[in-house]
């Protein structure tokens, strides 16, 4: 189900999705291939098993990431998907089959890498959720991070731990 209460497919939620943020191309990665879109220049890469396989990816407008993580441990998961989102892209879009790997990936492991819920979809055999990562958003502004607020509001911006 999406935010209007309907059921999409996957192909659906990926089309708005890429509507809305508007990527002039995609890196794909995923263990079988099968949602890349044909709107945009894509690259795919079904041959990555760690984050070393990533050494040398450049850096692209937005990564998809389908049928991936149910097939590799945990551990290897968080560091590819930490490596696409702080490395290779702004932008994540990731489709997960939480049924398929119930006892490896949950909601908060996702939303722990500041990933958020898009979508539930199903392409009939399966229901899939659209997790999305943007790098623009995902970290609101407080009001109580600025200058104001500090113990030495004169050395803001001045000094990075």
């Amino acid at each position: 189900m999406n935010a209007s209460g309907g059921t999409v497919t996957p192909l659906e939620a990926l089309g708005q999705r890429l509507a809305d943020l508007r990527p002039r191309e995609l890196l794909y990665v995923s263990a079988r291939p099968a949602l890349a879109p044909d709107l945009l220049p894509v690259t795919v890469r079904s041959d990555i098993r760690d984050a070393a396989d990533l050494a040398g990816e450049g850096r692209h407008d937005c990564v998809l990431v389908a049928d991936f993580l149910e097939h590799l441990p945990k551990a290897g998961g968080l560091a590819v998907l930490g490596r696409l989102r702080n490395l290779h892209a702004g932008q994540v879009l990731l489709f997960i089959d939480h049924d398929a790997c119930l006892e490896t990936w949950s909601l908060d492991d996702l939303l722990g890498m500041g990933f958020r819920v898009d979508a539930r979809c199903s392409d009939g055999s399966r229901t899939l959720t659209l997790y999305s990562y943007d790098i623009a958003t995902y970290n609101h502004e407080r009001e109580w991070n600025n200058p104001r607020f500090w113990a030495n509001p004169d050395l803001w911006g001045k000094y990075f731990w």
